[in-house]
């Protein structure tokens, strides 16, 4: 779970800020997440889930050989990349997204807010730091920012659901983990979803306090060149139809390649512990 706050989460806050039609329109699905920053964050999960990846498994597993640690991430990395994240994304925002709700979407992020917000989002994702330090730092910032700033920036974290979001991403990912994990085991170790849910939900109160903790500093690091007039008509957008449409699709696609991108790598991790403490 520390692992996944660290890493996932101040991420993915900026990342999912960014009518179904009968056959799927990859290249307007490949347009919108280009124009919203979308396609450009999806390349920076791969190196952030490997490096804390790596310290995790030299920690938690002192019997994995150092080579075997390395095999493990090199599939991490190719199961997070943004070539495969980006097609399982693209290929469900395609067939959610019509035509409508395309060319309203890209009316704003052609507008001069919209670009200069999809830019703010990038550079905050793509920017290579400890996570832990950002972390701090953006708490900082927040604290010392005017009442009516943290106001609008409670108002962003409102608006876009992001808490509730992410804290279902987090748990999804866990649970998928932890279950990719438990098939490697012989049948009568195995756990079952229902237990892994069971337990996850027994710590959801605590995540969304956390999440949006989490998720106002990271606004806060992440939107500090931002004006209040640019911050107001983005959350405006995000009222709209066409943003709360698009915010919610893209926050079940990522959920669904993350899940999946999940299980495989805790089979991955299940074997590789299970050989090496034979």
């Amino acid at each position: 779970m520390k692992f996944l706050k660290r890493i996932l989460i101040p991420g993915l806050a900026l990342l999912l800020c960014s009518g179904a039609s009968a056959k799927p329109n990859l290249a307007t699905a490949e347009v919108l997440m280009r124009a919203s920053g979308l396609w450009n964050q999806l390349e920076d999960i791969a190196p952030a889930i490997r490096a804390e990846l790596s310290s995790s498994l030299s920690r938690t597993e002192p019997a994995m050989a150092p080579v075997e640690i390395e095999r493990i991430c090199a599939i991490s990395d190719d199961l997070y990349s943004g070539t495969r994240l980006r097609a399982a994304v693209q290929a469900f925002i395609a067939k959610e997204i019509n035509k409508t709700i395309a060319g309203k979407l890209m009316a704003w992020y052609q507008s001069p807010t919209g670009r200069a917000m999809t830019l703010l989002e990038v550079e905050a994702s793509s920017r290579q730091r400890d996570p832990s330090a950002a972390l701090e730092e953006g708490r900082d910032l927040l604290a010392t920012l005017p009442a009516a700033r943290q106001k609008q920036l409670s108002r962003l974290v409102d608006v876009t659901n992001i808490v509730e979001a992410l804290t279902n991403i987090t748990i999804n990912t866990a649970i998928a983990s932890s279950v990719g994990a438990s098939s490697t085991l012989p049948q009568e170790q195995r756990r079952s979803v229902s237990e892994f849910r069971r337990k996850m939900n027994e710590q959801r109160p605590a995540m969304l306090k956390s999440i949006r903790d989490i998720s106002l500093a990271s606004f806060a690091s992440a939107y500090a060149k931002a004006s209040d007039a640019d911050l107001n008509k983005y959350i405006e957008f995000l009222q709209t139809t066409s943003g709360k449409h698009f915010s919610d699709v893209g926050i079940r696609a990522v959920d669904l390649a993350l899940t999946e991108a999940a299980t495989k790598l805790g089979r991955n991790i299940g074997t590789a512990r299970n050989h090496s403490r034979v």
